[in-house]
Formats: structure tokens, C-alpha cells, sequence
């Protein structure tokens, strides 16, 4: 049914002023056309050749063989030896042509092409098979004279039916008066029938029987052999015809039958639906359609073969051996690759004179384009294919298209191109672990772009089985789960791994010199393209920059082809020639800048582009120099590299800056897009400035230029003392965090302590201490909130991230010099009140959510999330509190000595600040979050840093003691005291006084253990009455709601905050330091 619907005549007479149901009828025909398209498929892909798709009609004249039924002779056959070789191929080509004639006479009305190319088939494969001249039956040979033949049988005629199918197909729709405007259908469809044929070619190429183990060791194997020798995977097929050769027979054999015939045989129809003007081009016609059809069909090869299922696709049901087999193949000059490019330069020297159909011919540029990326992306291309294709792409291609033109056609051409080299580039960015995968016919799951973009990524189990099930292939042996090896087999699987390695490397370095090559000699063209395209979103504003055009196209090449020359460095110093040294740092340089120019663009889309590319151009740059010392000089190229990407990284920050007026109206949402990005580019400086214990170059250098950037923006251009700094700087220096505490670390390290180590450090707190004076100076000046809230926020971002930097300079206070001593007591002095400036003048929330009434959101210049976030001077404080006992202590006796006070007044400022909170929370309606002040999570923040601070000062000073703890009182004493205020109040609902309850408690939670544990104390209660009294409260209404709420269905706000304070008083059992829990139930 499949193939018949395939090869239904179509209506060539549809044209745009066809009616409504005319054009539906077609819509259906062509959707109909594709599912069966996709249904054979389907089976080919998931059964053997025999069975997919059921053509067979029993075949009646077998007596004559001494047989009833072809089982009994297929058994006849492997049992006896009574018949000759002649008489069993002569029985086989009986078979066929019986076979042969049957379907031929089923189309013979409907679709004579089917029946002549069935019959041109039989004569050229069967007809004298048992001749000498025919030397076909040798290649018979290898599959068995038995039910195997007939598979083969059964697989070469499928193969040419499909061949004739979308053939047929394409000649259809080329002659078709709508072919330009209406041929989105034409695309899939033949992409499906071609998939299809390239299934049954690889079955017909390889069975499990000719890749068995013993025949097919392990693939290692045949990869090494000598270039003289690597059309050996001939000896592991089932037959000699390469599966690439096997399909352009076909197409040829279809081609010829169909030259031989009119267009009216072809199509079924009368002379008088038959276009003249078309008819007067039938040859020429035919040989479009065989061109396009082998385009098509030569794309879609390797996806089809080495591609991960998905989609229509179900799993490929053959011998792994097969697909790994097809592999080689494909990688092999003779058999695979290089037949690629042999046709394709037949079909494009070919003169077809395009312009006698129009725009109703699909490009043969664009197929030339997309089989080029298709066998790119899981093929090693030979260099010599690149120089070929790519030098006649920019001799005959693009030469003939407008740069500037928004034409279709045009766009089409040059997207297809731009598709091609991001292919090739992106090769050269794999793995050593994927290209093993891809070298034995595995794809990466990771790289499986058939994935619902929502699917989990891959848990280490599935990963780990990925490669187990790699190894088992490398070592040429079957894949079990549990597979338990010995000690001889995994010595064997260890020198398998290690040659197969060897070879992965070595590809890996000739992906990325044709990576190299094909940058070279593409870009003076592809540059013309960026320039063009940057232009064009100037122009719009709202462009958005596709990854597949120029831009990413020049993206991509920089991180292919930096890595690779880094690593062959050393390699062209050798070689000692000048030229080529000079030609090399000329296109790194073109490289550098082209990166830097679109790291420096306006639209926002255009800079995402760069992001994911970071990484791969600085990961080998490291690598190359970890074994540098850090007092050896690196080359000029590692060095300008290096710089060049921090350039690159510090335009990205100046150009995702807030821009002027952000904070002008804070009721406003945030733009989440910058803030997005903003993080993005927090994380890429991460990525540069990371550094590990091993103290490299490269990183150490980076982390020097960043932060010199910072002392620059932030200190040498500093006018006055409340000059408030480039957000963009601070923004930068809140990024090395993690660095600068591996550095803080390693100055103990006699081995480590290097001055350029120093200096960083240096750099750091000089940058720090400047901006915590800028910002405490702006606040106390009275600077707009407009001003000082980017730079605040970011400096109490930047501050919290270092507090394990600080904590650790202290540690090793002894091994820093007298300088940087005194600077890191200054930051700590400067460090809270920073902080409590920020809390005290920017308000956490500012308004209302605009999303909905239950869904807070916070100050711009943060993400909105659900009930906002944290303040983050708060936050601040709270590292400094919590990060350690030595830190804290040493920032509040520092803190006082920048006010000449002592560490108690330091204690009763913030406990100040802390009350003034509270007020504004009071003055606002009980729920209300936003307007002044900070949330009430934000608050209770706030006060265990005051506690933690309280208690590390009356643990080291006894004669602060006493102050102490009767402050800690005072504001514990507070929520005891708001409880019972609220429940005498006569002005406010049940909701609301459950709220002021709820809040109190959450209040009490906050305090250590020995303050929320006397709340439990008979002796407690006996003493103060307002203790006794306020636990009542909580208790009485805690449980009260059980039976007042237990049938309520409805969510009112009164259930709701019955509820907050069950979840209150929970918290405050916690915090008690045994409140009957087990040690488990306290700690989590």
C-alpha cells in the first residue's frame, strides 16, 4: 500500500488559482505520501530485508528444481549437494524474474517506469548469471546459495523501487507549475526515501555473518592499515559494492530507463496535460532529477547510518559490527568519502542550463552545501575535500549571489555555506572521548540533537554504560552489563584502548589542521558576510543573530582553530620558518579581533553567540602551559592569546552594563534578559580567572589583567573620595572569588608565593576598600538611590563571595607582608558598614508584584522570584558572621578602629539598625513586604548575624560581657513583647494577629539555643510573666486551629497564617538545643 500511494500519479495541473478544496485534496495527497514514506522506513530500519516491505508472490514454477515450495528447496539447498552451482543460480534468476514481471505488471497501467526499471534490473543482474562475462555471480557468492541470496535478492530490488519512487517523485515535482513556491512537502519526502535506500544498501553491504568476530577484528585494526590497503573493509562485506556506489547505481539505472521514456509514459498522462515547453526539456529534466536525487540521497547517508534514532526513526535493528563496519567505510577515501566528492563534481561540472525552469528547480548549490555539512558532522574530512569544496564554493557559489540581498535564494545559498564550515569547525572542537565514540558508529548522547530539549541529561550511570559500551566496541567484543574481565583480557583491552587513543588524538589534530585550512581559505568571503550582517542589526534593533549565520560561523572557527594552533606551536618554531610563523600570528590576530568585535556589538543575541566559546579556546591554552612555571615567560602567542580573550570578556561586562536610567523608576519589572546575561558573563569571567592549586600561567596572568582592569576603572579614575565607581568594574570584581581564596591559600606555600601572587592579592583589596569608601562616602552624602544602588548591591555581592578570601588571608597572616596586612585590616573595617549602609537606604522590595497578588518580586537589578530575595547586605553581614569565629571577631575589632570606638558599639549599631528595620516592618500592613526597609526574612537574617557577632564577643572579651548578653536580652525580649501588644489590639483581624504572632516567633527562632531554650523553663515562667504568658498565646492558638480549622475547606488568609505559625513554632523548637528531637531531626 506504501509504495503504491508512492507512486500515484500527482496532479501537475494545481496552480495558485486552484480552489480551496483543490489545494486541501493535495495537502492531504502530499501528507499521505510522507507517512508512507516514513512507514518504510520505519521497517527497513527494524526488520530484515525480507520482511519489511511485502512484495513477494509465491513463485509457482518450482517443480522443475524437485520442489513443492521454496522453503523445501531453500532446505533442499542447505542439506544437499544434488544441485549444481548453474542450476541454483539459475533457479535465483528464475525467481527474479518471475518476481520481476509480477510487480511490473502490477504497475504496468498505473506506472510503466516501475516495470521497465524492474526488467532493466533483471537483464543487467540476472539474465546471464551464469555467463562468464557477467561476473555477478561471484559477488552472489559471499552470501550463501540458501535463504541468504534470497535476502540479497529481496534487498536489490527494494533498493531500486525506492531508487524509482523518489525519482519519480522529484521528476513530479519539478515539472509541477507551483515547484518554487510549494515545496516544503518535496524536502522530507525525499529525505525519507533516500534514508531509507541507504538502510538497505548498508544491509546489503554488511551481515552479521561477514563483520563476525573472526572476520572482522578488532576496527583499530583496519585503521591503521597503510593508504594502499584501506579499501580492506571489502573483505569484512558481504558484497564488493560500496554502499555510497550502490545507490548511485541506482539512481543511474532509474535515470536510464526513464531518458528512455516520454514524459507522458512517466507520468501517466494524456498529451494534453503535458506542458510543450516541458516536454522540449525532458532530457534535460531527467538529468536534473537525477541530480537532485543523488544530492538528496548522498546527505542523507551518513545521518541516516551513524545517526542517533529519533523521531520516525526508530532503532537501527542490525549487528553493531555493521554500523561500525559502515563507519570505516564511510571515513575511507575509496569507499565512503571520496566517492562524495567525486560525484558531486560530476554534478556540478555538468551544464544543465538552470535557467530554462527558473526558480522552479531547488538549488543544486544548496544540496551541494548540505552534503557537504551532513558527512562533516560524523566524518573526518579529507583535506583534500575541503580545499575542493570550499575553493569552488567561493570560485562558483558565492560569487554569483548578492552579499547584501535579502533575497531567499540568496539567504538560503549563504546560510548552507555558513552550516558547512560550522560543521567542519565543530569537528575540530570534539572531545578525544566523542571521537572514539564516533569512530566505532556511536553517537554521543550528549550531541543528540533528537532529544526533547526537556529530557533529563544523561545521570552518571547512563554515562557510565556509554562507555563501557565504547570500550566493548574499541576491543572488537560483544557489550554485556555486567561484564566481569580478567586480568589478560583487560592488559589486551588496555593496549586496545591505548592504540585506539593514539589514533583518536591523531584524528582530533587532523580535524583541526582542516578546521585551519578551511578558515584560511574561506576567510576573506566570511568576514564580507559578518560585516554585512553586524550592519544589519544595527540596523534593527530587535534583530535577533542566528547561530548558524556569519556570525557564529566566525565563533565557531575561532574556538576550532586557536586550540589547534596553540597546540602545534611549538611544532612551527621548529620548522623555523619565518613565513609561515608570521602567517600563522597574522590569522590569529584576524581571529582575536573579529571575536573582540563581536564580543564589543550593541544587540545583545550577537554577544550570546561568543559565550560557549570561551572555555574551548582558554581549556587548551592551559593545558599547553601547566607544566610552565611560574617565573618561565610565556611565547608571545600564548600571552596575546590570553589577553586578547580577557579583552574580549571585559567588553562583554562594559557592553551588558545597566544602561543609563535603569533605576530611575524601581517600580518598573526587571529586564531579564540583561540580568540573564549579566550572569552569563559573571560566569565566563569565572571560566578565565578559575584557578587550581597547581598555580598555572596562564590563569594567574589573566587573573592580573582582569584585576588591573579593575584598579584602573576603580581607583586611577577616581575623582573623589564619593566618586562612585563603573558598575561594569565592580561587577567584574565580584567574579574572581573563588581564585583569590585558592590564592589566599597557597601563600604558605613557599613553593607558590610568588610576588605576581601578591600582587593580585594586592589588587584585590585595593579595588575593595576604594569602592566600600566610595559607597559609604555616596550614602552619607546623600546620592540619589538611582546612583548608588547598582554599585552597592554589587559590592555587597562582591563582599559575601570573598568572605572565605578574607578568612583565609587571616589564617596565614604570617606570610603576608606588612602592606597587604594593613590593607586587609582596612577592608574588614570597611566591610560592615558598607553593608549596614546598604541596608539602611535601599529597600528590599518597592512595590507591589505585577504578576499576580500572591507572587513578590524583587528590587531591579535582581531576578523576580517567588517572595523576592534576600537583602543582600544582609546577606553580607551574614558571611562575615558565619564564615568564621577569627573573621567575624577580627571585622568587628577592625570595624572599631576605624571609628575609634570598641567592638560594643559596634554590636549596638547594628542592633539599631536591626530595631529600625523592625518599625518600618510594623508601619507597613501585616503581609506587605514591599516599600521601605527589607522583608522580614531579610531582618531575621540580619539578627542571627547580630546574635553570632554578640556571642563570639562575650566568648574572647569578658569585660564586654555583661553589655552583651543585656543587649541579646533586650532584643530577645522584643517578640515576646510584639505578641502581646498585638493580641490587646481591638483595630486589626484574627488574620492580622496571627500574623504578628507568627512573625514573632520566627523572630525567636532566630536567637542561639540558650536564649530560645529558657523559653521552655518552669523557672522562666515562674520569674517573668511575659514569658508564660506569650508561649501560651502561641500554644493556645497553634492547637486551637486543629479544631477550628480541621473541616475548613476554604484557603482564607486566616487558615493561611494559622498555618505559618505551625511552621513557626516548629522553627522554634529547633532552635532550642534539645527540645526532645533526635540529633538528625535538629540538625536538618
Amino acid at each position: 500500500y506504501a509504495l503504491s500511494t508512492l507512486l500515484l500519479p500527482i496532479n501537475n495541473n494545481y496552480n495558485e488559482n486552484s480552489d480551496l478544496r483543490q489545494r486541501q485534496q493535495l495537502q492531504q495527497h502530499e501528507a499521505e505520501r510522507l507517512f508512507c514514506a516514513q512507514t518504510l522506513l520505519h521497517r527497513v530500519r527494524r526488520m530484515k530485508m525480507h520482511e519489511s516491505i511485502d512484495w513477494e508472490i509465491e513463485f509457482y514454477n518450482i517443480q522443475q528444481w524437485n520442489a513443492t515450495t521454496l522453503i523445501v528447496f531453500l532446505e533442499t539447498v542447505s542439506t544437499t549437494t544434488s544441485l549444481s552451482h548453474e542450476d541454483i543460480m539459475q533457479f535465483w534468476s528464475e525467481f527474479t524474474k518471475f518476481h520481476c514481471e509480477q510487480l511490473s505488471s502490477i504497475y504496468h497501467e498505473k506506472m510503466p517506469l516501475v516495470g521497465k526499471v524492474l526488467e532493466q534490473y533483471y537483464v543487467q543482474r540476472w539474465m546471464n548469471i551464469n555467463s562468464r562475462e557477467s561476473g555477478t555471480s561471484s559477488d552472489y557468492d559471499r552470501w550463501g546459495y540458501g535463504a541468504e541470496i534470497e535476502e540479497k535478492i529481496k534487498g536489490e530490488v527494494t533498493l531500486i523501487i525506492l531508487a524509482t519512487v523518489a525519482y519519480f517523485n522529484m521528476y513530479s515535482h519539478l515539472i509541477r507549475p507551483d515547484a518554487s513556491s510549494h515545496n516544503t512537502h518535496i524536502g522530507p519526502l525525499m529525505n525519507t526515501l533516500t534514508s531509507a535506500m541507504a538502510v538497505v544498501a548498508m544491509r546489503l553491504r554488511y551481515t552479521s555473518s561477514s563483520v563476525s568476530s573472526s572476520a572482522l577484528p578488532g576496527i583499530h585494526k583496519i585503521l591503521q592499515e597503510s593508504q594502499e590497503q584501506q579499501d580492506s573493509t571489502s573483505h569484512y562485506a558481504a558484497t564488493t559494492t560500496p554502499i555510497v556506489t550502490m545507490i548511485l547505481q541506482a539512481f543511474e539505472t532509474v535515470f536510464q530507463v526513464a531518458s528512455s521514456l516520454s514524459m507522458q509514459e512517466i507520468l501517466m498522462t494524456s498529451q494534453n496535460d503535458v506542458n510543450q515547453q516541458h516536454e522540449a526539456f525532458h532530457n534535460m529534466l531527467c538529468t536534473q532529477t537525477l541530480h537532485q536525487c543523488i544530492c538528496i540521497s548522498l546527505s542523507c547517508i551518513p545521518d541516516a547510518l551513524l545517526g542517533s534514532p529519533g523521531g520516525v526513526r526508530g532503532r537501527l535493528s542490525v549487528d553493531p559490527k555493521c554500523v561500525q563496519a559502515t563507519n570505516t567505510e564511510l571515513r575511507f577515501p575509496e569507499t565512503g568519502v571520496g566517492l562524495v566528492k567525486e560525484a558531486l563534481a560530476r554534478i556540478l561540472e555538468h551544464q544543465d542550463n538552470e535557467h530554462n525552469f527558473g526558480n522552479k528547480v531547488i538549488s543544486k548549490q544548496r544540496h551541494f552545501f548540505i552534503t557537504c555539512e551532513r558527512w562533516a558532522i560524523f566524518v573526518p574530512l579529507p583535506i583534500d575535500f575541503v580545499e575542493q569544496t570550499v575553493s569552488f564554493s567561493l570560485s562558483h557559489v558565492i560569487p554569483n549571489i548578492d552579499l547584501s540581498s535579502s533575497n531567499p535564494y540568496n539567504t538560503s545559498i549563504k546560510s548552507a555555506f555558513c552550516s558547512y564550515l560550522i560543521s567542519i569547525f565543530e569537528s575540530a572542537c570534539m572531545s578525544i572521548d566523542n571521537i572514539l565514540a564516533s569512530s566505532v558508529g556511536i553517537l554521543s548522547e550528549q550531541n543528540n540533537s533528537n532529544h526533547p530539549t526537556g529530557r533529563k541529561r544523561q545521570s552518571s550511570r547512563a554515562k557510565k554504560r556509554h562507555k563501557e559500551k565504547v570500550q566493548s566496541m574499541i576491543n572488537g567484543t560483544s557489550y554485556k552489563k555486567n561484564n566481569v574481565k580478567n586480568s589478560e583480557n583487560t592488559n589486551i583491552d588496555t593496549d586496545s584502548t591505548q592504540i585506539k587513543r593514539a589514533l583518536a588524538e591523531r584524528e582530533l589534530d587532523h580535524r583541526g589542521m582542516v578546521a585551519c585550512r578551511a578558515a584560511m581559505l574561506s576567510w576573506d568571503v566570511l568576514y564580507q558576510l559578518v560585516v554585512h550582517s553586524l550592519n544589519e542589526m544595527a540596523i534593527t534593533s530587535d534583530g535577533i543573530a542566528q547561530g548558524e549565520g556569519p556570525v557564529g560561523c566566525i565563533c565557531t572557527m575561532t574556538s576550532a582553530c586557536l586550540p589547534y594552533i596553540i597546540k602545534i606551536q611549538l611544532t612551527l618554531q621548529q620548522r623555523g620558518g619565518e613565513g609561515e610563523l608570521d602567517t600563522t600570528s597574522a590569522f590569529v590576530g584576524k581571529l582575536i579581533e573579529s571575536f573582540r568585535v563581536i564580543c564589543s556589538n550593541d544587540n545583545a543575541t550577537v554577544r550570546a553567540l561568543t559565550f560557549e566559546h570561551f572555555s574551548s579556546i582558554l581549556s587548551p591554552l592551559v593545558e599547553k602551559t601547566a607544566t610552565v612555571k611560574v617565573t618561565t615567560e610565556l611565547t608571545n602567542l600564548e600571552t596575546s592569546i590570553a589577553k586578547n580573550l580577557c579583552d574580549c570578556a571585559l567588553a562583554l561586562a562594559e557592553k551588558c552594563a545597566y544602561p543609563a536610567g535603569y533605576f530611575t523608576d524601581l517600580s518598573l519589572d526587571n529586564d531579564e534578559d540583561l540580568e540573564v546575561e549579566r550572569n552569563d558573563v559573571r560566569d565566563i569571567i569565572r571560566v578565565l580567572t578559575n584557578l587550581d592549586k597547581k598555580m598555572q600561567q596562564v590563569p594567574l596572568l589573566i587573573n592580573d589583567y582582569i584585576l588591573q582592569y579593575c584598579c584602573e576603572k576603580i581607583i586611577t579614575l577616581r575623582t573623589g573620595l564619593n566618586t562612585l565607581p563603573p558598575e561594569a568594574a565592580v561587577h567584574i570584581l565580584s567574579s574572581p572569588a573563588k581564585t583569590l581564596l585558592c590564592l589566599a591559600e597557597s601563600i604558605s606555600n613557599p613553593i607558590h608565593n610568588s610576588e605576581m601572587v601578591l600582587v593580585i592579592i594586592q589588587r584585590a583589596l585595593d579595588c575593595i576598600k576604594a569602592t566600600c569608601e566610595s559607597v559609604i562616602e555616596s550614602f552619607r552624602c546623600g546620592s540619589s538611590i538611582t546612583e548608588t544602588l547598582p554599585v552597592s548591591r554589587l559590592l555587597c555581592i562582591c563582599l559575601a563571595s570573598y568572605s572565605p578570601f578574607f578568612s583565609s588571608l587571616l589564617s596565614n597572616s604570617d606570610h603576608l607582608n606588612n602592606e597587604l596586612l594593613e590593607r586587609l585590616q582596612q577592608v574588614l573595617g570597611l566591610f560592615i558598614f558598607a553593608a549596614a549602609e546598604s541596608i539602611t537606604h535601599i529597600p528590599e522590595l518597592v512595590s507591589s508584584s505585577s504578576l499576580n497578588l500572591t507572587t513578590l518580586y524583587d528590587i531591579r537589578g535582581a531576578m523576580r522570584g517567588p517572595g523576592g530575595e534576600d537583602h543582600v547586605g544582609c546577606i553580607a553581614i551574614m558571611r562575615l558572621a558565619f564564615e568564621s569565629e577569627h573573621l567575624a571577631l577580627a571585622a568587628l575589632k577592625f570595624a572599631a578602629a576605624v571609628n575609634n570606638v570598641d567592638v560594643v558599639f559596634i554590636i549596638m549599631k547594628l542592633s539599631q539598625l536591626h530595631e529600625s528595620l523592625h518599625a518600618l516592618e510594623m508601619k507597613r500592613a501585616p503581609g506587605v513586604s514591599h516599600g521601605t526597609g527589607v522583608a522580614p526574612k531579610s531582618r531575621r537574617v540580619l539578627l542571627k548575624s547580630i546574635c553570632r557577632f554578640g556571642c563570639i564577643i562575650a566568648k574572647h572579651d569578658m569585660a564586654s560581657k555583661d553589655l552583651i548578653q543585656t543587649e541579646l536580652r533586650r532584643l530577645f525580649s522584643n517578640p515576646l513583647s510584639t505578641m502581646l501588644k498585638a493580641n490587646t489590639m481591638s483595630d486589626i483581624s484574627r488574620a492580622q494577629l496571627l500574623y504578628y504572632i507568627c512573625e514573632s516567633t520566627y523572630d525567636l527562632s532566630s536567637f542561639p539555643p540558650e536564649f530560645c531554650s529558657l523559653l521552655f523553663e518552669s523557672e522562666i515562667h515562674s520569674q517573668q510573666n511575659d514569658v508564660i504568658t506569650s508561649m501560651q498565646l502561641l500554644v493556645n492558638i497553634a492547637v486551637s486551629g486543629y479544631n477550628e480549622f480541621i473541616n475548613c475547606c476554604d484557603s482564607t488568609e486566616t487558615v493561611t497564617q494559622w498555618g505559618r505559625i505551625r511552621g513557626s513554632l516548629f522553627a522554634l523548637l529547633r532552635s532550642c538545643a534539645n527540645p526532645g528531637f533526635t540529633e538528625l531531626a535538629v540538625r536538618t
